[in-house]
């Protein structure tokens, strides 16, 4: 009976992870949200009978390379960012700087049919282009297959191997930080990791392998590989900026700290080369101001602040709440970064925890891509609303299936009324017994 349960948890995972990423349009959310909820229910048991059921590891393992593998054919289906990304990667193919002109200014000049094609499905066409250089550098490299399903593929199977470089990396980290080396599953097995990851391609799952990277290189105090990563994981999407002050204040001090800050900025100037050569950083600036005063989405803190400055000015605030809760997030990373811990990189670990918490709850768009970077982090400390967060935020897909694209206020609502009260459970719960692991049940 047990392998029997074992077996038909590992089928229900690998086809409800497949029946998500091939079959509903990114408006059917009644079948997007039974799909997940089954993945994740089998992934859950998985984790938690791990060795009741005498679950290798390397089964698991398998399993998640399995379930990401089968992706690779399939065409993002829950996502329309692919677009955008083929444009850039085909603007540079034919030696265009994607960061000087605006889609609409080169249409004129495109002949491809694929081309048009992406312009045609862009959710973005009035936007500058807003990824780094190591995601166009991706882009280019996919743009050799010439069209959009060979991009995909191309794309899927690079994020593939950057995902087994990710696992490998939080795997040596729990043997030179004597964490539980099953943790990394919370991470390589969550549904969402590989739903938004690979299927999705979403560019997170190259920057937390950079991420990783860099964390590996900080516990074995190889400073300027760290740097290097860690610029790498930047140049691949913005979030990492995030965890600067506190890992450089901590770890890159005297005078090895500081010819390491050195070679990083060197390596930044000629990786973000491509963005101010032409002064086109103007462009790449104007389109991130866009994200604070402009795009709204599953927000938490962020939606209770607009509602009552709905109440009190009778219109929408974004244009100064926006700012006003970014400034109060880098405070808060900067207090936190600051503030006095312990020795070791494990209490900076937990602190990075609490600051991409911080960062999510104060913006304005949450998307259930951008709960990826805690996800990661879980592995070192997995707390109970990081794994129950990254379920509930599935609700926000229910926005697709609304014709004008409006949120249901009722599922938001109860999203972050479980987030926020499980935070506040587990932080009662920390000050009482400051070692326990709070999914420790899961654990044993």
């Amino acid at each position: 009976m047990r392998h029997l349960g074992k077996y038909f948890l590992l089928f229900l995972f690998l086809i409800s992870i497949c029946f998500i990423a091939g079959y509903p349009e990114q408006d059917d959310f009644s079948y997007i949200f039974l799909g997940f909820t089954a993945a994740f229910g089998a992934f859950v048991f998985l984790i938690s009978k791990q060795k009741t059921w005498n679950i290798s590891f390397v089964s698991l393992v398998a399993l998640g390379l399995i379930a990401r593998l089968c992706l690779v054919p399939l065409f993002p289906n829950l996502s329309d960012d692919i677009y955008r990304f083929f444009w850039d990667g085909m603007l540079m193919h034919h030696g265009i700087n994607p960061y000087a002109f605006l889609p609409g200014e080169v249409l004129s000049h495109v002949d491809s049919a694929q081309m048009q094609l992406a312009y045609n499905e862009m959710n973005s066409p009035d936007y500058y282009t807003i990824y780094p250089p190591v995601a166009q550098f991706i882009f280019y490299l996919g743009s050799f297959a010439k069209t959009l399903t060979g991009f995909s593929i191309v794309l899927k199977l690079l994020f593939v191997g950057l995902e087994l470089l990710c696992l490998y990396s939080l795997v040596r980290l729990s043997q030179l930080l004597n964490f539980a080396r099953e943790n990394v599953f919370y991470y390589f097995l969550n549904p969402l990791v590989i739903i938004e990851g690979v299927g999705n391609l979403h560019f997170e799952v190259v920057m937390l392998s950079c991420f990783a990277a860099c964390l590996y290189f900080l516990a074995r105090s190889k400073l300027s590989s760290f740097v290097f990563a860690y610029v790498l994981s930047i140049a691949s999407k913005l979030v990492p900026l995030i965890f600067g002050p506190i890992l450089f204040l901590k770890y890159l001090s005297g005078k090895k700290g500081i010819i390491s800050i050195v070679k990083g900025f060197i390596v930044s100037l000629i990786i973000f080369a491509p963005v101010y050569l032409g002064l086109q950083y103007s462009n790449f600036g104007e389109s991130l101001d866009l994200y604070f005063r402009k795009f709204e989405f599953n927000a938490s803190l962020y939606f209770l602040f607009r509602k009552l400055g709905f109440l009190i000015t009778g219109y929408n605030t974004i244009q100064t709440l926006g700012p006003i809760l970014g400034l109060s997030a880098l405070l808060g990373i900067v207090w936190i970064s600051f503030k006095p811990r312990e020795e070791g990189l494990k209490p900076i670990l937990y602190a990075c925890i609490a600051i991409v918490t911080i960062y999510l709850l104060t913006a304005t768009t949450v998307h259930p891509w951008y709960l990826m970077t805690l996800i990661l982090l879980s592995v070192f400390r997995p707390y109970k609303y990081i794994l129950v967060w990254s379920y509930l935020i599935l609700l926000s897909y229910h926005t697709y299936s609304h014709p004008e694209f409006q949120e249901n206020m009722l599922f938001v609502s109860i999203e972050y009324l479980v987030v926020f009260l499980l935070i506040a459970y587990e932080l009662i719960l920390q000050r009482k017994h400051p070692e326990q692991t709070t999914l420790s049940h899961l654990e044993n």
